[in-house]
């Protein structure tokens, strides 16, 4: 179906079900700093069926959580992985992912930035994802009837060596590196509105369409030659895939309050929901504790050592390898906030974690550091 004749058709749906029947989506379902959210996964839809678009109501009282993840979003200023992503000013930390994702975010528009992390495709490996271009996921305000489309275009290369030789087993080759290229297009639409029941609450929500397809190219190269593995990958979601998904969205909350994915032959393929009695938070509880932070994150040579709200002391920072060995350690006198330029050339690629530990040998703090290499 063209998009003109889509169009139509809710033009059509929007006088036949009443124009003052549906909601404007503003700028208060797009998300904020300081917006921490729970999702509640859901296992017992088989019996569910979605509505067909305009006025409809939705009941999915009876869900039951079978699990849960948090998002939680932040300034990107308070991220030590900001200088990656210079033009985002929010940044969601995802226990889903274990990573971060960036965005823009203003009055009017939600725009996907990049992603660090330590994980893809389910692998133990350090990734920067950078799309060619800001990818718009909300806009406001938004109608019934309005659309919006969204471009995703990223290269991603691995080194072999960091990958699991058991990835390559149905593969004709066994690669130097690998090259992994997504290209996609997802057509966002408003085809439905009404109230939405779901476990604790119900809400006045606007429903969004979403049509993805995507093609997701992995190549090995070997010598001078690529050559496209993609089909030998025991991956889903390889190749050519169209993904649909119904997200709806309410003035009340930034989380969607009920998102449905389909599989294939359009059968309910997964269900999530806002966990309720939940809300905002105040992030400023975590920052005037002693904190360590090292910028930037990740670190090719050299980087900056960011004490602050330390107490008169002596401390140590110590760097330990996945194995927890210790890899690197300097001992330094701190008050209060200091920064300290240090020269990491000498660790390899890969993932570390490091602490702040003071006199009595007490650690104050851990994270994770992203080492590159070019």
């Amino acid at each position: 179906m063209n998009r003109n004749l889509l169009f139509t058709i809710l033009i059509v749906s929007l006088f036949s079900t009443g124009l003052f029947a549906q909601i404007t989506l503003t700028s208060d379902y797009l998300p904020t700093a300081g917006d921490k959210i729970e999702i509640s996964v859901a296992e017992n839809f088989t019996d569910l069926v979605l509505p067909s678009g305009g006025n409809h109501d939705v009941d999915f009282s009876g869900l039951t959580e079978t699990d849960s993840y948090t998002q939680t979003y932040l300034a990107a200023s308070e991220s030590e992985l900001q200088d990656s992503f210079p033009t985002a000013n929010l940044v969601l930390v995802d226990s889903q992912t274990g990573g971060s994702l960036f965005y823009f975010s203003d009055a009017n528009t939600y725009d996907y930035i990049g992603f660090i992390g330590e994980q893809y495709l389910g692998i133990d490996v350090p990734v920067k994802m950078t799309p060619s271009a800001p990818v718009t996921r909300r806009k406001a305000p938004f109608n019934f009837g309005d659309l919006f489309d969204g471009d995703f275009d990223v290269s991603l290369s691995f080194d072999a060596n960091q990958l699991p030789d058991t990835l390559f087993a149905s593969s004709p080759i066994k690669p130097d590196s690998i090259k992994i290229s997504i290209v996609s297009h997802t057509t966002n639409i408003a085809e439905g509105f009404g109230i939405v029941k779901i476990p604790g609450g119900e809400y006045d929500a606007l429903r969004i369409k979403s049509i993805e397809t995507r093609n997701t190219k992995v190549e090995g190269k070997l010598g001078t030659i690529w050559i496209d593995i993609t089909s030998f990958l025991p991956f889903d979601g390889l190749g050519d895939v169209t993904i649909e998904s119904y997200a709806y969205y309410s003035n009340e909350t930034v989380t969607p309050i009920l998102t449905v994915t389909l599989d294939t032959d359009k059968n309910i393929s997964g269900v999530s929901y806002k966990k309720n009695e939940l809300g905002t938070f105040n992030t400023s509880v975590d920052f005037v504790k002693p904190n360590l932070n090292i910028t930037p994150n990740p670190v090719i040579d050299s980087s900056v050592l960011n004490f602050s709200n330390v107490t008169k002391g002596d401390y140590e920072v110590k760097i330990f390898n996945v194995l927890g060995r210790e890899v690197w350690s300097n001992q330094y006198k701190i008050a209060g906030s200091k920064k300290i330029t240090v020269d990491f050339s000498s660790l390899r690629r890969g993932t570390y974690l490091y602490s702040l530990i003071d006199s009595s040998g007490k650690t104050i703090s851990t994270k994770r550091l992203l080492v590159l290499r070019p």
